[in-house]
């Protein structure tokens, strides 16, 4: 039961302009990324954080992103905590306020633990409404979750009455729990089909887990090329029912001996339709979402804010550095994945090699420019891209950035990465079972390498910095690709990730 005290709350902090706080719709998720979010200690007396949080709103749904936590000290606390309240000094109460100001986070969230029960009671119901007052007077929104050891409770307030929010989604360095609340509304997850699944289900461990998320989130697809083809078809079996895909190509004669899912009379087809129709060929429940756009767009920015995973497979690095920002803005998981050909001066390949990444959200790791992936070339240059992405087969003079590929090496880049997923999600194999940051296979001389040790979060990175505007979501001040865009323009970087 926490209380706080409106006194004292209102200071000299200038509230956000009306103009300046997003319009929030009634939340139904509550995502965080931050280290030992959930590791609370239950003891008899309670305990309190306070969160700052971002906005994403979609169609679909309306999530808070949590971008920072703040605990209180013993100094801050009016009385030592006992086994019925915990009550917080107003002049702490009014910093956590005056945080959110300062950074431009639209949503406080109060987060306290009850010894009895995930429940709201007459204490909180009261506090609630003194929090209403005070978040009202800095412009801005409140929301509150009781954590216990029988479930979590959440709901926010919005127009002076609360509503419930359905699920908290943590984030792991290992893994995403879903944390369906008490008093939310929302049906939960789907559980695996044992008849289907049951070669899958005897590995053991938590590929049960594993398949239940899968069958849970929706994922997103960044490119439906080669890797990106073969990604949805291994993805598929393993239980994925909600797919958004976005890309804005045709097949081509060139594409026809390496993308999963052809057949013949398809030269012309959107890619993203392809998809659609083998998906539906395999399971007619699938729920699907095509965006026939390139990445950044607005439909296909709004399709992918309602994605809990993005699945990144471009054929360009320019994409792949705009989906690192959208997806630590909205604090979500990407496993990206090429492929290239790379032939010299005589035409001959000096190396066939396939790359995957994973960026998790901040402060969990580094994001893909932390990791190396440079934006060698901006939008102005895209009529060149395109130009040598239809010269493949011509050689090194003519392929320029954008390398050949070959059906042996595009379904083992979609098929790496759908394990990293499977781990990632499943922690199959404990410790020993490695899901690395950057995984490199090289053909010719038939060699794995885990280049995850070569990189770290960078605290000046303009995506997932101590300054940058992770987690934000709807909140951000900038447009998706501008400051990213004048950071990466004028770096190079010579990756072997080039090919969906």
């Amino acid at each position: 039961m926490m209380t706080g005290d409106k006194a004292g709350c209102g200071g000299r902090v200038r509230p956000l302009p009306p103009w300046e706080v997003p319009r929030i719709a009634a939340p139904t998720v509550l995502t965080a990324s931050i280290p030992g979010f959930m590791d609370w200690d239950f003891k008899d007396a309670e305990t309190i954080r306070y969160g700052l949080a971002g906005i994403s709103n979609s169609a679909s749904r309306s999530e808070l992103l949590l971008r920072e936590v703040i605990r209180p000290g013993p100094n801050d606390l009016a009385r030592p905590p006992s086994g019925g309240s915990i009550t917080v000094k107003p002049r702490f109460v009014h910093g956590v306020y005056a945080r959110a100001v300062e950074l431009g986070l639209p949503v406080v969230v109060s987060l306290h633990t009850h010894s009895c029960g995930a429940f709201f009671s007459g204490t909180d119901q009261t506090s609630t409404r003194r929090h209403a007052a005070v978040a009202r007077d800095f412009g801005l929104h409140y929301a509150q979750v009781v954590v216990a050891k029988s479930g979590v409770a959440a709901s926010f307030l919005r127009d002076g009455s609360e509503r419930p929010i359905d699920l908290v989604k943590v984030i792991k360095p290992r893994g995403i729990e879903l944390l369906w609340t008490v008093n939310g509304t929302c049906e939960r997850g789907e559980q695996v089909d044992r008849t289907v699944h049951d070669r899958s289900l005897q590995i053991g461990g938590g590929i049960e887990e594993a398949l239940r998320l899968f069958g849970t989130l929706r994922v997103g697809f960044v490119g439906a090329g080669g890797v990106g083809a073969a990604a949805i078809s291994t993805l598929k079996f393993l239980n994925v029912k909600r797919f958004v895909i976005v890309d804005p190509d045709a097949l081509e004669v060139s594409n026809a001996n390496r993308y999963i899912g052809y057949r013949a009379g398809d030269i012309g087809t959107p890619k993203v339709e392809v998809q659609k129709r083998e998906l539906l060929a395999y399971d007619p429940t699938c729920d699907i979402e095509l965006v026939r756009e390139q990445f950044p767009s607005p439909a296909s920015v709004e399709a992918l804010k309602a994605c809990d995973v993005i699945v990144s497979t471009p054929d360009n690095h320019w994409c792949r550095a705009q989906v690192a920002e959208f997806a630590a803005r909205y604090l979500k998981p990407v496993f990206d994945a090429g492929a290239g050909v790379y032939v010299n001066e005589a035409g001959e390949p000096y190396r066939i090699s396939s790359t995957t990444h994973i960026q998790l959200p901040p402060p969990l790791g580094p994001c893909l420019k932390c990791q190396g992936v440079r934006a060698d070339h901006p939008p102005h240059v895209e009529a060149a891209v395109e130009a040598a992405r239809k010269s493949y087969i011509k050689g090194y003079r003519h392929s320029g950035p954008t390398p050949a590929s070959v059906a042996t090496l595009v379904t083992h880049a979609g098929n790496q990465l759908a394990r990293h997923m499977l781990y990632y999600l499943s922690g199959v194999g404990g410790s020993e079972a490695r899901v690395p940051l950057h995984f490199v296979n090289e053909e010719i001389t038939l060699k794995a390498e885990d280049l995850s040790g070569l990189w770290s979060r960078q605290s000046e990175c303009p995506v997932c910095g101590e300054q940058a505007q992770w987690g934000f979501g709807d909140a951000a001040t900038r447009l998706l690709e501008s400051p990213v865009k004048a950071a990466l323009e004028t770096e190079t970087h010579e990756e072997a990730v080039c090919t969906g």
